[in-house]
């Protein structure tokens, strides 16, 4: 290779960049349509889809693994919302372990 081909490839950092915008995808908005959607539900349908998930996982793979996850996922969301600073969730934590 020759030092004159290199030098061709070669960007410096002053060297403005072409900026390309893409169409976005409808299925990139697919997240946001389905929090909006579930938003809307009532409680008891939202309750209600909680217990088929619930129900599912139960039949699936059994009583105590499906309460392993549940507990699992109790404490990672708790561990979230101590970090960061609900009050509600740590006044809770206060008189849980209050002697």
């Amino acid at each position: 290779m020759n030092n004159k081909s290199m030098l061709d490839n070669f960007q410096s950092p002053d060297e403005q960049k072409e900026v390309i915008f893409v169409k976005e995808d409808s299925k990139d908005k697919f997240d946001e349509r389905l929090i909006k959607n579930l938003s809307g539900l009532r409680k008891p349908t939202k309750y209600g889809i909680l217990g088929v998930i619930i129900a599912l996982l139960i039949l699936k793979l059994g009583f105590w693994a499906t309460i392993l996850i549940l507990l699992l996922f109790g404490i990672g969301y708790g561990y979230g919302l101590y970090k960061e600073g609900n009050p509600k969730f740590i006044r809770f934590l206060m008189n849980l372990f209050r002697k």
